[in-house]
């Protein structure tokens, strides 16, 4: 469970895709439920919190919708969602892309 979050923070910190593609591959609600990770609520370190969701979150944009401002819709994304799901973590939203992507197909 470990090496999912190790993965997620090595593409968080150098940006490298291919650990992302793998930290996606593995991530599900049951990973999720059995990983001890902070939720929203806990963590203390808010503008990290934000920027870590925005990244996420400005790949999935640019990647599906490269004629939106990604940074903008990144930065609304993230603060509306950890006001609305304070329960959720940063596991949380990998697979929500994730789960968005394979319903689109």
């Amino acid at each position: 469970m470990s090496l999912i979050k190790e993965q997620l923070r090595e593409y968080l910190n150098t940006g490298d895709i291919i650990t992302l593609a793998k930290a996606e591959r593995q991530v599900s609600f049951e990973v999720i439920f059995q990983t001890k990770s902070k939720p929203f609520c806990r963590v203390k370190d808010e503008r990290q919190l934000l920027q870590s969701i925005m990244k996420l979150t400005q790949r999935f944009i640019s990647v599906n919708f490269p004629d939106v401002n990604a940074q903008d819709v990144a930065l609304q994304f993230a603060v509306d969602i950890t006001d609305s799901r304070p329960d959720w973590n940063v596991l949380d939203i990998l697979n929500f892309f994730k789960f968005i992507r394979q319903q689109a197909n």
